[in-house]
């Protein structure tokens, strides 16, 4: 493959809505594993009375599950604008920069598609994960914590108690099983989605 096949290759894929969709897919399967040694170690830590090291995994799965979002959103978005994006076999980079966010509430604007307000709260709660709460312990300032804290906190301290967040994960998968029915290709990755919506509930020991 010379270079020009590589671009044409590369150029393509970007807005094929199917490889948007598989790399969520990955993002969301790799949510189980995280969840289950999460809900292990919150076990552990209420039969010992002391903090397991597992703990911390709370927010790197919501990570995840934030990634996964972004692809979904991202797929629907490339669908509707594809011909926006593509010219001539090519991106249009001042096009198709929109899409270079990870603020989910920002994503669904742009896919067009509809959303209540607690859903919107949802999605905004899951973007500080994907943004910074997952990777690190604080925002780069105190502001933007504060911001983040005010605009998005839900009832009983969610989402910075990521315990609540983790129980919504049925509620979740049903929102990316809607987002991935509305794609060419999409029922293929709704109809995986369907029977895995048991990730990411607690394993049974």
């Amino acid at each position: 493959m010379n270079r020009e096949e590589f671009l044409d290759m590369y150029h393509a894929a970007a807005v094929k809505p199917e490889a948007w969709l598989a790399r969520g897919m990955g993002s969301f399967l790799a949510t189980k594993p995280l969840r289950d040694q999460y809900d292990a170690a919150c076990r552990r830590a209420e039969k010992l009375g002391d903090f397991n090291l597992g703990q911390t995994l709370g927010p790197t799965y919501l990570m995840l599950f934030g990634y996964a979002f972004e692809c979904f959103l991202k797929a629907a978005i490339v669908h509707k604008n594809c011909h926006r994006y593509l010219v001539n076999g090519r991106i249009d980079e001042k096009q198709y920069a929109e899409i270079y966010t990870h603020d989910l509430l920002s994503l669904w604007n742009l896919s067009g598609l509809a959303l209540s307000t607690d859903l919107q709260k949802v999605l905004q709660a899951i973007s500080e994960y994907t943004i910074w709460a997952g990777r690190y312990p604080f925002a780069k300032n105190a502001d933007k914590a504060v911001a983040a804290f005010s605009s998005h906190k839900l009832d009983d301290g969610w989402p910075w108690d990521w315990d609540h967040m983790t129980d919504k994960h049925e509620m979740l998968t049903d929102m990316l099983c809607e987002i991935a029915s509305l794609q060419p290709g999409g029922e293929y990755f709704a109809k995986l989605l369907n029977p895995l919506k048991v990730i990411g509930r607690p394993s049974k020991a």
